[in-house]
């Protein structure tokens, strides 16, 4: 059935008749029961191949884009099914970098990228509420790199409009007392955006933004983070212009000075 359905809204030349398929295979994909992983892998494989193939053709319209990050993000919303999160978080970052989605990616401009990112707060906040730790890793890794590709792209805004989600993200972990591992994972988005931002001066304002977050954070979680990604490990040294360890020791500098200097300021103001 969901082949079929596939097949007709690959061929039909109506619009509506297309549309209202797409939420036919949405609604598949949303109950393919839990511990189908073949199937529920088959589907989003599919789906994402249907999708190029509607997107090379231009038949994703901004309201039909709106309608599919809208019922994919719902899912992982709504799901206790880890397995289905995953994919769907998968499926939303081919969306938005695979070189397969030409149009859709102007599409999504259209949509407004701010509100797709909201979305994806949106599920990983259900992952931290029903522990789905591996589901709020995938997501954590995404807003990590599109944070990165919007400072590449000078889109400052939307990068610290991420920034400020994925520390949200961060702050409720620590409230429902996430596992420490899991907390330093994810300041691990923090401290390698931030090594990069010590690249370029026009980044400053978004490295401050993460110095301000982290000055608050247990030193030797912020410390451990950073060596986590980038101690004695040369895979960063194309993104930092083979310049990992000099970025590195410079942002890890920021970051003790800042956290010392709070700690200065506490400790002043207990005396008085």
């Amino acid at each position: 059935f969901f082949d079929s359905v596939n097949d007709i809204i690959k061929e039909t030349e109506s619009e509506f008749v297309r549309n209202k398929l797409l939420e036919s295979t949405i609604e598949l994909i949303k109950r393919c029961e839990k511990g189908k992983k073949d199937l529920y892998g088959y589907f989003i494989f599919s789906f994402n191949e249907l999708l190029e193939k509607l997107d090379k053709e231009r038949k994703i319209n901004k309201e039909l884009g709106i309608q599919i990050i809208d019922k994919l993000c719902c899912i992982g919303e709504e799901t206790s099914d880890e397995e289905k999160i995953i994919k769907i978080v998968t499926l939303i970052d081919d969306i938005l970098n695979d070189e397969d989605y030409v149009y859709f990616f102007v599409t999504s401009k259209l949509i407004n990228k701010k509100y797709i990112y909201k979305r994806l707060y949106n599920v990983g906040s259900n992952c931290i509420e029903v522990n789905m730790i591996e589901g709020l890793r995938y997501i954590s890794n995404l807003l990590g790199w599109e944070i990165i590709r919007c400072l590449k792209e000078n889109d400052k805004n939307l990068a610290i409009y991420i920034l400020k989600r994925a520390y949200d993200l961060y702050e409720f972990s620590k409230i429902m007392k996430l596992p420490d591992n899991i907390l330093i994972y994810l300041l691990t988005l923090f401290t390698t955006v931030g090594t990069y931002c010590c690249k370029d001066s026009k980044f400053l304002n978004v490295l401050n933004i993460i110095v301000m977050f982290l000055r608050n954070e247990e030193k030797e979680y912020v410390i451990a983070a950073i060596d986590l990604r980038t101690k004695e490990n040369d895979i960063w040294n194309e993104l930092y212009e083979m310049q990992t360890e000099k970025l590195t020791k410079i942002f890890k500098d920021k970051i003790i000075y800042a956290i010392q200097n709070k700690e200065r300021n506490k400790q002043n103001v207990n005396n008085k």
